[in-house]
């Protein structure tokens, strides 16, 4: 499967800062994991002890991510995709 992203491309993201009712299955999203942003798409949300989690997936992977991302880690909704925009600084920070 083909990812869908290609290698330097960059997303305009819709901030998300409280209604989290607006993410649903399928959106693709942005959130902090480990200091870094990381955009995926949303393939479950589920609802824990009145906490809300969102489960990924990525294109390729033929498995889920096996981690529950808080809603409080969620940036936004990615809603514009600009292909290879950043190819040329992918292209420096490879060398």
């Amino acid at each position: 499967m083909k990812s869908v992203f290609n290698k330097g491309s960059a997303v305009i993201v819709q901030q998300i800062k409280k209604d989290h009712n607006m993410i649903n299955i399928g959106d693709i999203i942005a959130y902090r994991m480990n200091n870094n942003i990381v955009v995926l798409r949303v393939i479950n949300i589920k609802t824990i002890a009145n906490e809300i989690y969102f489960y990924t997936k990525g294109k390729v992977n033929s498995y889920k991510d096996n981690y529950k991302i808080p809603k409080e880690n969620i940036i936004g909704r990615v809603k514009i995709k600009i292909p290879y925009v950043g190819y040329s600084s992918v292209r420096l920070s490879e060398l």
